[in-house]
């Protein structure tokens, strides 16, 4: 595609290539003809568009939110209006008086915060509260109102359900977004060892597994069964 100095747009054509191919960097073999099919039918002496010349390749990686995650997490103890905070416990009524420019701030750090209007009240400057945010910084406000969402002919588990989908629903793209922001990559997967007491698939009747702790694991030790044994023609035990 190409665009003029008026703003007009067009085609020009295609070339094929694959991803190994590419980053392999720039070179001979990343020179491509340019393609276009309707000028090729329409024109005898038609050879090509142009030249498409890799000149930089850079492999960069994409994380979602489940690749955050599952590196592990950790908790931090959030307190709301009306907390009993330690050590002395009492109700805590102070909130920010400036609302508005905290929420705007938060734009630019690790955190997401979710509003939950209860009853039947005014919510409208909620809602203008949610949309606002600084200019070119993410989103971090969820606002939603229980009456919206409760279902009256529903139990109060799939309400409670109800409720925690709706308020964590963009928690997930807000997290993405402050992490692809701040270039943080995803650390690996935390390696799960699961025991092989759990796990051990080769267990013979009346042969019981052997366990042999070393370490922390155990290691599982199966008995090896005579040729004749597996076929049935031989009744020995070890």
């Amino acid at each position: 595609m190409y665009r003029d100095v008026d703003g007009s747009e067009g085609y020009i054509g295609k070339f094929l290539t694959t991803y190994a191919k590419m980053k392999y960097g720039p070179g001979p073999d990343n020179v491509y003809t340019v393609i276009n099919e309707l000028k090729q039918q329409q024109k005898k002496n038609y050879e090509n568009s142009g030249r498409m010349e890799l000149v930089k390749f850079t492999d960069v990686s994409f994380f979602s939110f489940l690749d955050y995650i599952v590196s592990g997490n950790r908790l931090f103890a959030a307190f709301g209006l009306g907390a009993k905070t330690p050590p002395t416990f009492h109700e805590a009524h102070e909130f920010h008086l400036e609302l508005s420019a905290a929420i705007a701030a938060a734009s630019d750090a690790p955190l997401s915060i979710v509003i939950v209007g209860i009853g039947h009240g005014e919510f409208s400057q909620l809602l203008k509260l949610a949309a606002k945010r600084k200019e070119g910084t993410r989103s971090c406000l969820q606002f939603i109102t229980i009456s919206d969402i409760l279902e009256a002919g529903d139990s109060p588990a799939e309400n409670r359900s109800r409720i925690a989908q709706k308020a964590l629903r963009a928690i997930p793209e807000q997290m993405a977004d402050f992490m692809h922001a701040a270039n943080i990559a995803a650390k690996p997967p935390i390696q799960v060892c699961r025991s092989p007491l759990f796990h051990s698939s080769s267990l013979i009747p009346d042969r019981p597994t052997q366990f042999v702790f070393d370490g922390a694991l155990p290691q599982c030790l199966t008995p090896q069964m005579p040729r004749s044994d597996r076929r049935g023609s031989d009744s020995r035990a070890f």
